[in-house]
């Protein structure tokens, strides 16, 4: 039934089947996409913005099944950036300035948080190919997992308790990654990279702004000390 609505929907479109990404036409020809969803396509194509988005694949299965999802990103980016930035400066008030590196590493971790809860448990439209047959017990039930425990099923799809169950436990695990790494890796880098490099700046011109990040230790243009 999803397969020719879906093929019915081209038709009107005056589309074919191969003007599809891969993906989505492997789902049609698989049944696995209603009518709703090639209409919705072509809709969010009609938008420059929308049209190079869509290219990527975590982009076009989300905006397939929210078209609101950039808007809902950019919602929570800019109230975790207006929040963060104010926590920073009633935290650290006169040393703001000079412990700027530390606030823009900050900031930028919050934007990325941010960015990632949104990004993990928004619903999708799945277009991931069908496992192999070979595949085993536990590999098919996450693969059928939805990406959102409270996501509403498409045509001819439905979602047991214990999957949608398997789809919070996924999403927890990938926060849990992505946490440790900005806080482990990404946060270190950056302060490390931020604090040599306006080091350079501001000591090369005597004006080096920075306490305790490491200037002492480095002597630019013949400043041994900040």
């Amino acid at each position: 039934v999803n397969r020719r609505e879906a093929l019915f929907v081209l038709a009107q479109l005056g589309r074919k089947l191969e003007s599809l990404p891969a993906d989505m036409a492997a789902a049609v020809e698989g049944g696995r996409l209603p009518g709703e969803i090639v209409r919705r396509f072509a809709d969010l194509e009609k938008s420059p913005m929308f049209r190079w988005l869509l290219q990527f694949g975590g982009f076009r299965e989300r905006l397939l099944a929210d078209d609101l999802f950039l808007a809902k990103v950019a919602m929570e980016c800019g109230v975790g950036i207006f929040t963060k930035t104010a926590a920073e400066y009633e935290r650290r008030r006169e040393n703001f300035v000079k412990e700027l590196d530390f606030v823009i590493a900050d900031v930028v971790m919050a934007i990325v948080a941010d960015f990632m809860l949104v990004w993990l448990p928004a619903p999708t439209v799945s277009l991931q190919p069908a496992l192999s047959v070979n595949a085993g017990a536990i590999a098919k039930f996450f693969h059928n997992c939805p990406d959102n425990a409270f996501q509403v099923a498409l045509a001819g799809r439905s979602y047991t308790f214990l999957q949608r169950l398997g789809a919070i436990m996924v999403k927890i695990n990938y926060l849990c990654a992505i946490v440790t790494c900005l806080e482990r890796v990404c946060y270190k880098l950056m302060i490390r990279l931020l604090s040599e490099e306006w080091c350079k700046t501001f000591c090369s011109r005597n004006e080096c702004i920075f306490d305790w990040h490491g200037c002492d230790q480095r002597n630019y243009k013949g400043k041994k000390d900040c």
